[in-house]
């Protein structure tokens, strides 16, 4: 197999531009979200009561965003090894490949907690309309958390057909097969 594209998100486009285009990606989610669902539900009137569970829930995000990468590879009967490490109060949770993944499989790995999360959160508004500036801020600080899954997801998206993708020191090898015969 040769190396195709080597894709570290750091190294392209460093931790300060990453960092700034996430918390510009949540910002822009928020407004917009929350100006559609407040024209769906404008009769509803907001309550304020929960910030304290908005709060817990944010913080537990980005190791919930972990675990759904984990189970989406659970899933699909994929190699996982899981390291937790504690900086200061909260866990890091670290979630490394143990063997190669196909195309589709990554693609899907990857955007698992977007579209599970999104779907959560965007669904808990309908049903609990007088919470939806709380659902709204929620599923925009995921939309920013994932921003570097979606960079990841477009450049996986562009890879020859029949890749694979093997993670490596921070960020992911795109691989191809050798189509050379040897004599």
């Amino acid at each position: 197999m040769n190396c195709w594209k080597t894709i570290n998100l750091s190294k392209d486009y460093g931790f300060h531009r990453l960092f700034f285009l996430s918390f510009l990606t949540s910002i822009l989610a928020f407004i917009f979200l929350f100006l559609v669902w407040n024209m769906i539900f404008e009769s509803k009137q907001l309550e304020d009561n929960g910030l304290i569970y908005v709060v817990i829930i944010a913080i537990l995000l980005i190791p919930g965003h972990q675990l759904i990468h984990l189970t989406s590879l659970w899933l699909f009967r994929k190699k996982v090894k899981l390291t937790v490490k504690k900086k200061g109060f909260f866990p890091f949770l670290t979630v490394k490949y143990c063997e190669l993944l196909s195309k589709p499989v990554a693609v899907l790995t990857v955007l698992a907690p977007l579209f599970s999360v999104s779907i959560l959160l965007l669904s808990l508004s309908l049903l609990f309309p007088q919470y939806i500036h709380y659902f709204t801020i929620l599923a925009a600080i995921n939309f920013g958390i994932c921003v570097s899954d979606i960079m990841y997801s477009y450049h996986f998206m562009r890879a020859p057909r029949k890749c694979f993708l093997e993670e490596n020191k921070g960020g992911y090898d795109i691989l191809v097969m050798n189509t050379e015969k040897v004599s």
